[in-house]
């Protein structure tokens, strides 16, 4: 405190020189006076009319709240990243040929968008034939118009003219870590069979649909691969003197596919595998026609034994953190957020799903719940 009133001065008399100060001082001085000015009088003035104040202090705190609730919500904007992904479905049991052949028609139909810079694409990458996904790389910034959500929007109604596949358009994650896939990825898990599992996603699944908010959705559980079932007659078959385990033994040998012996040519080894001729395989009711020898040594057809009947199962049973699931994964619509998306169908899953049913998360919708609240 001495120093300050003493030595401090001194000090400045020495150091400091009196002079008229520069143009640009006195308009930035001049400034800050009238912002002060200013400054004091709504001060003055809000402290003189205190209801009006505390009337436009609620005001605002309550339109706070409103768009807090209100706003849409994401992890992480939307950024123009120039690359755009096309996920390809073709029918369940579509060959490599078939999918990859409306996949260079979508490629054909994008082929003369002044934008883009390359395309490049992939059938059944690390999955099944009838699967593909297209990768669509833009010019510069400075070098186009229009930016990837407006280029998403003309790609899509260009796909869509394609009818032998589903194909939908989407950016990739803008954040790393998310994994691949369509942005929206929600799991439906239970106790319960795979048919029930399958039953409450579809369900989910069609809601989402009628809810108008997205482009796609899908359920990763499908129960359209088919499935035959051979019931034999054990009373006729003992009566025909027919062992159950030569049935069984003549099925696995025709048409099982089995390695049954191996023999050399040319010092090369080749697998013996027996089957019967295509014919006798074209349909399930062929197998009815096969024929077995009895324990007597007659030769009975299938049909007097058994009974065949066909229908589907799902091509594979999904499990999540030990439980039978399904994968719900949606694309929403360009005017609708993946945090707003997915509140969606989470809703929608909270509303449909009984007690024994969870759900759970995967890919970006996972990254967006565990680090929504931390980012």
């Amino acid at each position: 405190g001495v120093v300050a009133l003493t030595v401090t001065p001194m000090m400045s008399a020495r150091i400091l020189r009196a002079g008229s100060h520069s143009r640009f001082q006195r308009i930035v001085d001049s400034t800050f006076g009238r912002v002060e000015n200013i400054y004091e009088r709504l001060v003055s003035g809000s402290l003189k009319y205190r209801p009006v104040t505390l009337m436009i202090v609620i005001a605002l705190v309550a339109t706070t709240g409103f768009m807090f609730t209100k706003t849409a919500s994401e992890l992480a904007p939307e950024e123009d990243q120039g690359f755009l992904l096309s996920i390809v479905n073709a029918p369940r049991y579509a060959t490599s040929d078939y999918t990859e052949t409306y996949v260079n028609q979508i490629l054909g139909l994008v082929n003369n968008i002044p934008e883009t810079r390359a395309r490049f694409s992939a059938v059944a990458f690390q999955g099944p034939t009838n699967n593909a996904f297209v990768g669509f790389a833009f010019k510069d910034w400075a070098d186009r118009t229009r930016s990837s959500k407006e280029l998403q929007e003309d790609i899509t109604g260009r796909l869509s003219k394609v009818a032998g596949v589903e194909a939908f358009v989407f950016a990739p994650p803008t954040l790393p870590g998310s994994g691949g896939g369509l942005p929206i990825t929600i799991v439906v898990r239970s106790t319960g069979e795979a048919s029930q599992v399958y039953e409450a996603a579809e369900d989910i699944k069609n809601k989402a649909q009628a809810s108008g908010r997205f482009l796609a959705v899908q359920n990763s559980m499908s129960y359209d691969a088919p499935q035959v079932t051979v019931t034999i007659d054990r009373d006729r078959a003992a009566a025909l003197n027919l062992p159950i385990a030569d049935i069984g033994r003549t099925l696995t040998l025709l048409v099982g596919g089995a390695e049954v012996a191996q023999f050399d040519r040319e010092s090369n080894s080749y697998d013996i595998i027996p089957q019967v001729p295509q014919n006798f395989r074209d349909n399930p009711e062929k197998l009815a026609e096969y024929f077995v020898r009895s324990a007597s040594g007659e030769m009975v057809p299938l049909s007097a034994v058994v009974k065949i009947s066909t229908n589907a199962s799902p091509a594979a049973i999904e499990q999540f953190n030990q439980l039978n699931s399904a994968t719900i994964s949606a694309l929403p619509l360009p005017t609708v957020t993946t945090g707003d998306g997915l509140k969606t169908i989470e809703d929608i899953a909270r509303e449909s799903l009984p007690d024994t049913f969870f759900i759970d998360y995967t890919g970006q919708s996972r990254q967006e719940k565990e680090q929504g609240y931390t980012i």
